[in-house]
């Protein structure tokens, strides 16, 4: 019994300590679940996010905090479903509506809703409505969550915003805008772009860059970059650039030159390349450099470009041992074109010319336009037969080729300079010097053919002598070495007057004070019209040496000075001969104006005004060189003449020759008629003087009297001894 009540007591103790434990344990779980369900509240109720439980009526029974504060509007009633509040934007409402229909079958629906009208004012929030587990079949319910997503929907809009104002910066702007990757692929490519190679934006995005440009060879933007060592970049550093000009082709296959900034996008393996259209500027660079080079009118090289390959030439001579050829063109008469037909007609003949001469022209040889009507060609390693039988080709070519200008046939001819460029040649001036003197003389010749240039030419050296005159005449007259000389005009009449009679003469000294050949000089200055400044210059010195000395004028009866043609027709000249004239004091009747009979009727009218105007003033007029062209004799009566000089080549040998002695004493005739005066030029003997006293010739001149010596010298000597016509009273002979 004892055993049964110690059992019974164990038992019981056993059980009375596990119900103690289970107590515990149960009083612990509670307390547990009570710290879940407060934890579990606190999260409810601390969430950023609205969180709720709505009923299958879409009532809201149960919010936490944050809905709670959402919903806390006067206008929220709970008695209404929940997409029923008036905060809702009206397509938010039907959102919220048909989402709580949508979740009975989906189980989960979620969407964006917009409140425009809450306690925080418009917001947008990332709603998700989860159907609830049904546990004791007491309804159906369901979790309603909102989350605050305006922040990142305005974050959005700015983000959107800015890439759309970006894209339209990329779009709009007036230069290339490309975005590249690794591969170069394009990825991106704005609208000036596409406009600008003529390629749509499909057409661009996914090729590479390197199928747009115009040589395969060109470097794609990476290598190009991956070329150039990049600075030491810092956070403050600008992102590196490199630029370049490449070449594009576009849809039409025409060539677009581009200015490339090349830069890596920061953080990615992509470069941008903005590229400005530079195509005008290398077009104008382009053009500007054909004009540097080339004669605008007719394309070929010009004198520059010919110039440096004449140059080149010249230094293959000297270096390589090998020799050229050049050929200076000039059109004969090709002033008569532009006279007749106008300026037009004389433009396309020069075109003609070129062109004629391009056909006919060596592709190895240099063709250019070297002036107005000049061309000139370079043919390189020739001998000087070839030379010549080229020059014979363009001469024949132009023979048989005739231009045409509105029904107008012209036989266009050249003559033709021509040098061989040897081991002779010095310098591309000697060349040009003597070519063009080469050419001069071909013109003299009777135009229409080719003079191939010597040194052993006595023609060419005449010229060569004329052409270093005009120098030494410039030198000359730029520090006064011009001189005074005069050669006495005697008075054949059976009472002679004792004044002095002279013509005054000229003479240049060269930088050694050795005088200079008037047979080289005088020439010279005609032909390169030189010969008012000469004329000016003998002007000035007579007339201040005479009066400076009124003892001498006083016995001066006549001083003939010569004038050239191209002088009369200066008008900066004739103004300063009248005025010189007005002004001196020496008497106009002792000054006699001395003119080549063939510039007086070669310029009628100008000699005829000139005349006048001298006349005017007391001036005595004689006709030099007359009868070297007999067709005169009708303007004797016209011009208003004192006195005929005439020609020395009737008088030189008209003692030996009937034929002269008839012609100087018909124009003797004709001019005493006239009631004018004559002398008689180039008397050199005894029995000339003779001839001349029995025809009754007013003044005698020549070498038989004396030679020209210098002003200062004869005007002593005559001076000194009267002059008669008796040989033995000759100066010559004192």
């Amino acid at each position: 019994m004892l055993f049964f009540a110690l059992g019974f007591l164990l038992i019981a103790g056993v059980a009375l300590v596990a119900g103690f434990r289970w107590s515990h344990y149960l009083k612990q779980k509670r307390k547990e679940r009570q710290h879940h369900q407060h934890l579990l509240e606190s999260v409810y109720n601390l969430s950023y996010q609205g969180i709720g439980v709505v009923d299958e009526h879409a009532h809201l029974i149960s919010s936490n905090l944050t809905l709670k504060e959402l919903v806390s509007a006067p206008q929220f009633d709970y008695e209404q479903p929940v997409w029923a509040f008036a905060g809702w934007s009206e397509v938010s409402k039907n959102k919220v509506q048909q989402a709580l229909e949508d979740v009975k079958k989906r189980g989960i629906v979620r969407f964006e809703g917009e409140l425009i009208d809450s306690r925080i004012g418009p917001a947008v929030f990332d709603i998700t409505i989860k159907k609830l587990p049904n546990i004791d079949n007491s309804g159906r319910y369901y979790l309603f969550e909102g989350k605050d997503i305006t922040a990142k929907k305005q974050a959005e809009k700015q983000l959107l915003e800015s890439e759309a104002r970006f894209r339209t910066y990329y779009d709009l702007q007036p230069v290339m805008m490309l975005t590249v990757d690794e591969h170069d692929i394009i990825q991106a490519a704005n609208k000036f772009t596409a406009e600008l190679l003529g390629y749509s934006l499909e057409q661009l995005l996914g090729h590479k860059l390197q199928e747009f440009y115009c040589s395969s060879s060109q470097l794609t933007a990476q290598l190009t970059l991956g070329q150039v060592k990049p600075p030491q970049l810092t956070e403050s550093t600008t992102p590196f650039v490199v630029r370049r000009e490449i070449r594009y082709l576009d849809v039409n296959k025409r060539t677009v030159w581009i200015r490339e900034n090349i830069r890596q996008i920061p953080a990615t393996q992509q470069l941008l390349i903005v590229g400005e259209d530079i195509s005008e500027m290398h077009l104008l660079a382009e053009t500007l450099d054909f004009q540097a080079h080339h004669d605008l009118l007719t394309s070929l090289y010009n004198r520059n470009h010919f110039e440096q390959e004449l140059a080149r030439a010249l230094l293959e001579v000297k270096q390589q041992n090998r020799s050229h050829g050049l050929l200076y063109l000039d059109l004969d008469q090709f002033k008569l074109i532009n006279d007749t037909v106008g300026h037009e007609a004389g433009d396309a003949a020069i075109i003609y010319s070129a062109q004629l001469l391009t056909d006919i022209t060596p592709p190895s040889a240099e063709l250019a336009r070297t002036g107005g009507d000049e061309f000139a060609i370079l043919l390189r390693d020739t001998n000087e037969n070839e030379l010549i039988q080229f020059a014979q080709k363009v001469l024949h070519a132009f023979k048989i080729n005739h231009f045409t200008w509105n029904g107008i046939h012209f036989n266009l001819n050249c003559s033709i300079g021509l040098r061989l460029i040897d081991h002779s040649a010095t310098s591309t001036q000697q060349i040009h010097a003597q070519v063009d003197t080469a050419c001069h003389l071909a013109k003299e010749e009777g135009r229409n053919r080719a003079h191939l240039y010597r040194a052993d030419d006595e023609n060419l050296r005449h010229r060569e002598l004329e052409m270093e005159c005009v120098n030494q005449v410039y030198d000359a007259l730029a520090h006064d070495r011009v001189d005074l000389y005069a050669q006495p005009i005697i008075d054949l009449a059976t009472t002679p007057s004792e004044n002095m009679y002279f013509e005054v003469l000229v003479r240049l000294r060269d930088k050694d004070n050795r005088l200079i050949s008037p047979g080289i000089f005088m020439p010279a200055i005609e032909r390169y019209n030189l010969a008012h400044l000469i004329d000016r210059a003998v002007f000035e010195k007579t007339l201040t040496w005479f009066e400076a000395r009124p003892e001498i004028v006083a016995r001066l009866a006549r001083c003939s000075i010569n004038l050239s043609g191209q002088s009369m027709g200066d008008k900066d000249f004739v103004g300063f001969l009248i005025e010189r004239i007005k002004n001196t004091s020496l008497p106009t009747s002792k000054l006699c104006i001395e003119i080549t009979e063939t510039a007086a009727v070669g310029n009628m009218k100008d000699a005829m005004d000139f005349f006048t105007q001298l006349k005017a003033l007391g001036c005595m007029i004689a006709l030099d060189d007359f009868g070297s062209g007999l067709s005169s004799f009708a303007y004797l009566k016209t011009l208003p003449l004192d006195i005929v000089k005439i020609d020395g080549c009737f008088v030189r040998d008209m003692h030996q020759d009937e034929m002269d002695r008839v012609l100087v004493k018909s124009i003797h005739d004709l001019v005493k008629q006239l009631g004018k005066k004559t002398v008689a030029e180039f008397v050199e003997n005894e029995e000339i003087l003779a001839e001349l006293i029995s025809m009754e010739v007013d003044y005698a001149q020549g070498y038989l009297i004396s030679e020209p010596l210098p002003l200062e010298q004869l005007v002593k000597r005559m001076m000194n001894r009267p002059v008669f016509h008796d040989t033995s009273h000759l100066l010559s002979h004192s």
